[in-house]
Order: C-alpha cells, then sequence, then structure tokens
C-alpha cells in the first residue's frame, strides 16, 4: 500500500512539472476531434493566431490598403490637372489661330474693297466717309467745316480750313491744326508750303511735308505760329504745292483766337471789371434769333465763359495768352436788339473783339444751337 501510495504521489509530481511546463508554452486553443474511425476523441492544437493579433494584423493591412487608396487618388488628381493645363493650351492656340484667321480675313476684305473701290468711286467715297480714324498717311475721313470754323482757302483740288475751338495759344505759340480735303477722284501730294510771316505772327518749319491725300479724305497740318501782338486781328499768307498747281492760303487768326475761357464768381469779376477799357456797341439779331441763342454765338465766338444772368445781362469772362483780362457784358434791349459791351485791359484789344461780334452778327446764324461755354 505504502508502494502504490508513494508511486501515486510521484506520478502527481510529474504532472505537475508537465503542467508548468505547458503554461511556460505559448497558449494554443485545444479542440478535440474525432479519428478516422470515430471511435475516440483526440486532443489536437489549434496553432492559428488569436483574436488579438488577427485584430492587430487586419488594421495594418487597413493602413496598407488607406495609404494605396491615398496614393491612387493623388495620382488621379494629378491626371487631371495635366488634363486641365492641356485644355487650356488647346484653348490659347484656338485663340491664336482664330486671330490669325481674323487679320487673313480682314486683309482679304481689304483687297476686295480696294478692288472694288478701284472700279466704283461711289463705293469707294462711302466706304472712306465710314471709316474713322488716322491711316499709315494720317488721313481720316472728316465731316467737314463746323458753322464757326474759319476757311483759310479752296480750289479744285484742296479746301484748307481750322476749327477755333482746336486752337490754344500758350504765351504766343500754338501749333494751328490747318484741316485739309483733297477733292479728287485721285490720290495727291503736297510737297512744300510757302508761307510768308508778318512782324507780328511767324510761321515755323512745317515737318510733317510731304504728305500723301488719299481720293476724298481729309487730315490736319499742323502750322507752327509765334506772335507777339496778340491785341490786333492777324493774317498769314501763303501757298501749299500741289503737284503743277498750288493752293492760295490765307489763315487768318483774330484776336479771339488768343482768348481761353475762365471761371470767376460774380464778385471777382466786378472787381476786375471795374478799372478796364471799355468799347460797347447796339447790336440787331435776326427775327429767328433770341437773346439766348445771341448769347450762345458770342460765348463760342470770344472763347469767354459765363459768369452769371441778373436781370437780362449777362456777364462772361476770359484771359488772353498774355493774360488780358477780357469781361464781356450783354444787356437785352428788346427782342431784336443786344448792347454788347467788351472792357479789356487793352482799348486795343477791346475794339478788335467787338468788331469780330458786329462782322459775326452780319451774317446768317449757323444750324444748330451751340453749347453755351457755362
Amino acid at each position: 500500500i505504502n508502494a502504490e501510495y508513494m508511486g501515486d504521489k510521484n506520478k502527481g509530481k510529474d504532472r505537475d512539472k508537465r503542467k508548468e511546463k505547458d503554461e511556460e508554452r505559448p497558449k494554443h486553443k485545444e479542440t478535440t476531434s474525432k479519428s478516422k474511425h470515430g471511435d475516440a476523441n483526440l486532443l489536437v492544437l489549434d496553432t492559428r493566431p488569436n483574436k488579438e493579433d488577427r485584430h492587430e494584423t487586419t488594421k495594418e493591412k487597413g493602413k496598407e490598403k488607406e495609404k494605396g487608396k491615398e496614393k491612387e487618388r493623388g495620382r488621379e488628381k494629378e491626371k487631371e490637372k495635366g488634363k486641365e493645363k492641356e485644355k487650356e493650351k488647346g484653348k490659347e492656340k484656338e485663340k491664336e489661330r482664330g486671330k490669325e484667321k481674323g487679320k487673313e480675313k480682314e486683309k482679304e476684305r481689304g483687297k476686295e474693297k480696294e478692288k472694288t473701290g478701284d472700279r466704283n468711286p461711289d463705293k469707294r467715297k462711302e466706304s472712306e466717309k465710314a471709316s474713322s480714324g488716322h491711316t499709315k498717311q494720317g488721313e481720316r475721313a472728316d465731316e467737314g467745316p463746323s458753322p464757326t470754323a474759319q476757311h483759310c482757302g479752296q480750289d479744285d483740288v484742296l479746301s484748307a480750313w481750322y476749327e477755333p475751338s482746336e486752337v490754344e495759344f500758350v504765351g504766343g505759340r500754338t501749333d494751328l491744326p490747318l484741316r485739309l480735303r483733297n477733292k479728287t477722284d485721285q490720290t495727291v501730294t503736297i510737297s512744300d508750303a510757302d508761307l510768308q510771316g508778318t512782324i507780328n505772327l511767324k510761321p515755323g518749319a512745317m515737318t510733317s511735308l510731304p504728305l500723301r491725300l488719299a481720293p476724298h479724305a481729309a487730315t490736319r497740318l499742323p502750322v507752327p505760329l509765334s506772335t507777339k501782338d496778340v491785341v490786333r486781328p492777324q493774317q498769314l499768307d501763303g501757298a501749299l504745292r500741289c503737284g503743277p498747281s498750288s493752293l492760295r492760303l490765307a489763315i487768318p487768326v483774330p484776336c479771339s483766337l488768343y482768348l481761353s475761357a475762365q471761371r470767376v464768381d460774380a464778385s471777382r469779376f466786378a472787381e476786375i471789371a471795374g478799372p478796364l477799357s471799355s468799347r460797347s456797341k447796339t447790336i440787331q439779331i435776326s427775327a429767328d434769333m433770341d437773346v439766348r441763342k445771341a448769347l450762345q454765338r458770342i460765348s463760342i465766338l470770344l472763347r469767354v465763359k459765363l459768369v452769371g444772368i441778373v436781370d437780362s445781362v449777362a456777364s462772361l469772362y476770359g484771359r488772353s495768352s498774355q493774360d488780358h483780362h477780357v469781361c464781356v457784358i450783354v444787356r437785352a434791349v428788346s427782342d431784336w436788339e443786344i448792347a454788347v459791351e467788351v472792357k479789356c485791359t487793352s482799348s486795343t484789344m477791346a475794339s478788335s473783339l467787338l468788331k469780330e461780334v458786329q462782322t459775326e452778327f452780319r451774317h446768317e446764324s449757323p444750324q444748330g444751337e451751340p453749347d453755351l461755354l457755362i
């Protein structure tokens, strides 16, 4: 009995040692399965990883998949950007092609117009009138002289004039824009100009000559002028050479051309006008003109600005390029008469300006109503 007891005790110790060894080994899931014959249960070790290990591996795989997806998205975005750049380049190329095609069409149209213009003079005139702006020769279509234009000469080939509103003397000097129109159906070449100055009015060299003028076209020829005397009207005589013929010129330079409209208030006007020399005249106006229209014409003619109107008395003010004060007072005498008084630093200039007003109202009134210089 003691031997059996000791044998069982040793067996128990061996079991305990085996258990300790088993605990030190990695844990595996124990499963039972039947043998092929199905008569006994066999202990089978499950060597697959446990749930925690599997969860970690799935997480790592998921992260790798996300990284792969992000890379694919980045590649797709780069591809889209490349496609957009290609589209933009294509649009730019299309625009350039369109511009080139437009230029080619314009050239073809120009050639067709030249051909049709050479065959049909009437169509050529219409196309030249419709066109606007300067060409390579400085030519342009023009509507002709305005009612206030100063005419300088004309013949069968050319007509010449200038617009006073385009002239401004600064210190006795200006570039007078002489307008020239070709009245013929052929191109005209103006080769030279011979202008004779006076004691007080001197012309300068015209660097724009020679110039070519297309049929029925107009252009501006700058004429440099300098003067010492602005209180008297001047005139510049001469000629323009145009082929075998020449156009006789007489360029009038009235005293009003030296004035510019200036803004002053009523109190300053009264202060300036007080000590000035005065010249006055009663002038008759035509039946189709009222006092307001007459006032408008005086304002445009003498290049003076309206100061105010009080009790049918209008006051206007301007200053010459040599700082002469010019005060104009217009009173309504009746429906067909006005009294014009010109007060100026120079009595000679006052007389010259008053003569301009008298001469203006001897002619018929211009068409339309010019704006009052207010």
